[in-house]
């Protein structure tokens, strides 16, 4: 959501980037085996050995660190899995796919609350201020101020879709050699977003 303002801080900008990040990861996992998976869960099983819940090897782990013979052997005297901390990474993968999943959709809507608060702020303190002011920018603001506590996702979009709009268009009207056109394309789309917030929240205009 665009704001005029400069009340954006380094968290905002870190969350909100983590989201397709967190995208790119799943969709990097979603043909993977499913877990649970175990680190040489067999007594003979080799170095860096990852297995299935079905018992089948699904990874052999290595690092290019212990490639010559006297590193070996240094580890087979020792009992040691030169590539342990690595198949204990590829281990925890199943379970690292469930908790992005289950934590994705927490941080969308941190991202979602967080940019309609700061939208909400922006019109009705930073904009009220202004020699512009818009009265029925204001009213439909509120309204979603009062509506969002118990709002489903559905209306809690459309809440966000619309302030997002009203805040594009209220910030046309400050640009010294405005395009015409665009603000024109601004004002409909916020006032038609107005129109729909009223018919979700059953208000007249």
């Amino acid at each position: 959501m665009t704001t005029d303002t400069s009340t954006e801080t380094t968290t905002e900008t870190t969350t909100e980037a983590l989201l397709p990040r967190i995208d790119q990861v799943l969709a990097a996992m979603a043909g993977m085996s499913p877990g649970p998976w175990a680190y040489r869960s067999r007594e003979h099983d080799d170095w860096g050995a990852v297995r299935g819940p079905d018992g089948w090897i699904v990874a052999l782990a290595r690092d290019g660190g212990t490639s010559d013979d006297r590193a070996a052997q240094q580890h087979r005297d020792a009992g040691t899995d030169p590539y342990e901390g690595n198949a204990r990474a590829i281990k925890a993968l199943p379970d690292a796919r469930e908790v992005l999943t289950d934590l994705r959709p927490l941080l969308a809507t941190a991202v979602q609350e967080r940019a309609v608060t700061q939208a909400q702020l922006f019109i009705l303190t930073a904009w009220n201020s202004r020699d512009q002011f818009d009265g029925l920018a204001v009213w439909h603001t509120r309204m979603t101020v009062t509506a969002w506590p118990t709002a489903d996702q559905a209306l809690r979009d459309l809440i966000a879709r619309y302030l997002d709009l009203e805040v594009r268009h209220l910030n046309s009207l400050t640009r010294t050699h405005a395009d015409m056109q665009d603000f024109a394309a601004l004002l409909n789309a916020a006032h038609a977003a107005r129109d729909e917030l009223r018919a979700a929240l059953g208000e007249s205009a």
